[in-house]
């Protein structure tokens, strides 16, 4: 969820450091983070969750 808080701080860190900030972001959700951990799962195994995406997205971003 992104709440005016949350938006504030990473408009604040993209102001300090720029191009040194991944694109990515992650959301947070709870859900999905809790299935893979009662699976004993690694997240990145269901890639339809949107959490799963944005953690392949950074991975992405790290590569490239």
């Amino acid at each position: 969820n992104r709440n005016k808080l949350e938006k504030t701080w990473i408009e604040t860190l993209s102001e300090l450091f720029g191009d040194r900030m991944f694109q990515t972001t992650i959301r947070y959700q709870a859900k999905p983070v809790e299935e893979a951990s009662l699976k004993k799962s690694i997240l990145l195994e269901d890639m339809t969750s949107g959490v799963a995406q944005d953690y392949q997205a950074l991975v992405d971003e790290l590569v490239d």
